[in-house]
Parts: structure tokens; sequence; C-alpha cells
């Protein structure tokens, strides 16, 4: 045999080993190839949803009509607030409404759960609280309606209790402000 029939057979085997890996990798190769189209038709559609809502940073956001105005008080808050100014009026302490549990108390730093502990009382509010002249908080009064008779109303107000009476405030709970349930709780001063 020459070396040409040699090099031609080399080359005939060549190609031929070269078509059956071909078609051997086909399928995978196709596979593949549908994975990457699939792939990129699902990123494509994440892409338009996201172009498509308004970016959080509020440039995007159309404001005019977003808002309305919202009462501070409901009706029986009001009548609440009336008649526990009169009194704290009169024994000498200051009413503060609708007071942020954070503005009262806070986790203590580097705690294990600080984050937690954080979280748990960052949007919860208690209803009024009492201050000194000193502004000095003294007693913080929860105005209970229908609604602190759910499970999850009690047990909030459970935790919301416990960490006020660690912090050494004082906790009325009444579901109207009267001077019979504030007597013995605000000393006249």
């Amino acid at each position: 045999m020459s070396g040409e029939e040699l090099a031609g057979l080399m080359t005939q085997g060549l190609v031929s080993g070269l078509l059956h890996g071909v078609l051997i990798l086909a399928p995978y190769f196709i596979g593949f190839c549908i994975l990457c189209l699939l792939i990129g038709a699902i990123k494509r559609v994440f892409r338009r949803k996201r172009a498509t809502l308004p970016k959080e940073s509020g440039k995007n956001i159309e404001m005019d009509g977003a808002y309305q105005p919202r009462p501070l008080f409901s009706q029986h808050e009001k009548d609440a607030y009336r008649k526990l100014k009169d009194i704290a009026d009169r024994r000498g302490y200051i009413v503060f409404a609708k007071v942020r549990l954070l503005d009262l108390l806070e986790p203590v730093r580097n705690h294990a759960n600080y984050r937690t502990l954080f979280n748990k009382i960052q949007a919860k509010h208690v209803d009024f609280v009492l201050c000194n002249y000193e502004l000095a908080p003294y007693i913080v009064i929860e105005l209970d309606d229908s609604s602190h008779d759910t499970p999850s109303r009690k047990e909030r107000d459970r935790f919301v209790d416990e960490a006020l009476t660690q912090c050494g405030y004082r906790i009325i709970h009444t579901r109207e402000i009267t001077n019979n349930i504030l007597n013995d709780a605000i000393p006249q001063r």
C-alpha cells in the first residue's frame, strides 16, 4: 500500500469517525440549543414584566391621584382623646397620641436577635402616652375596641405589654376613657 492510499484511508476513517461522533452528539447539541433558547425566552419575558412595573425609587411612579387623606383618629379615638386630655390637663400631664413603640423602647444593641426584635416593634404604635411636664413617658393607654378581641390581636397586645412592662411603663387597657378608670392610675400632681 502506498502512502497516498494510506493517507486516503486514514482521511476516510477520520471523516467517518467524525460523522459517527456528530451523529451521537447531535441530540445532545440540539437539546442544549433548545435549552438556551428557552432560557433566553424566559429572561425576555421577565425583562418585559420588570420594564412595565413602576420603579420603586419614586421617580417613575405617577403621583397624581395616588394618595388620599386619611383621618388621624376614628370618632371613638377622638372622643377618648378629648376626655383623656381633659383629665390629664387637670392632673398635670401631657397627652401624646399614636406613639410608635420605637419612640418608647428599642432592642438592646448587639443582642443576638436584634434585627428580629427591631422588626417586631418598628410598625407598631400605642394609642396614647401620658407624659409629665419634663416629657418623660409615665403611662401608656391602649383604647381597646372589638378588634382587640381577636386571637391575633390578643397575641400582639401581650407582646407589646410585655415589652413595655420590661422597660418600666405602666399600661392601661380600656374600652372607654372615664374618670373612674384613670383615678388610681393617674395621680394628681
